[in-house]
């Protein structure tokens, strides 16, 4: 079998692994974060983290009380259970050359670059800008278009190691097919 990297130097399904390794390993250091905000959910009354990211997002919903906060937190924690469950799938799957667990798993990715793509969209059609917490040009490429192009390109590894795994498989077919044809023989 040809290796064709795509990831470096690196085939394409050893990416899907590693990408998996990754999401994985976030899954958990944000498992903590949850866990941690679950404990103590209202904002912080200064310091450093009193202008963090997940404040500037939560505010968007105009006035924050306990019970959205609540429910933000636990929807992340059914994100992060999905994105463990999606990638654990991926990487027995690659291991195991599961093509069809490969392409669910695609399809999730692909879905994922969708509503990325949906959600720039709505950003730049929204009329109200007031609740976009965007401080410029930096900001926009960082939060809007960069997602984009990193899930564009988790789409092209998982689809190049789902084409790897089903030429692994074909090659392996050929093969037993040769070899039980020259036993007849």
């Amino acid at each position: 079998m040809q290796c064709k990297p795509c990831c470096f130097f690196i085939s394409a399904r050893t990416g899907a692994v590693i990408i998996a390794i990754l999401t994985l390993v976030t899954c958990g250091l944000n498992a903590i974060v949850i866990v941690l905000k679950m404990v103590s959910p209202n904002e912080p009354e200064g310091g450093p983290v009193d202008e963090s990211f997940v404040w500037k997002s939560i505010d968007v919903f105009g006035d924050v009380d306990e019970d959205k906060i609540r429910i933000i937190i636990y929807m992340e924690a059914v994100n992060i259970a999905v994105l463990i469950l999606i990638h654990s799938l991926l990487i027995f799957g690659v291991k195991y050359q599961r093509l069809g667990i490969i392409k669910a798993v695609l399809i999730c990715y692909i879905i994922e670059f969708l509503r990325s793509l949906a959600n720039v969209f709505m950003r730049f059609v929204k009329v109200d800008f007031k609740h976009v917490n965007l401080d410029g040009f930096g900001d926009m490429i960082t939060f809007l278009f960069l997602p984009i192009i990193i899930r564009g390109y988790l789409v092209f590894v998982i689809y190049r190691a789902y084409g790897e795994t089903k030429d692994a498989l074909s090659q392996a077919q050929e093969s037993i097919e040769n070899s039980a044809g020259f036993h007849q023989l």
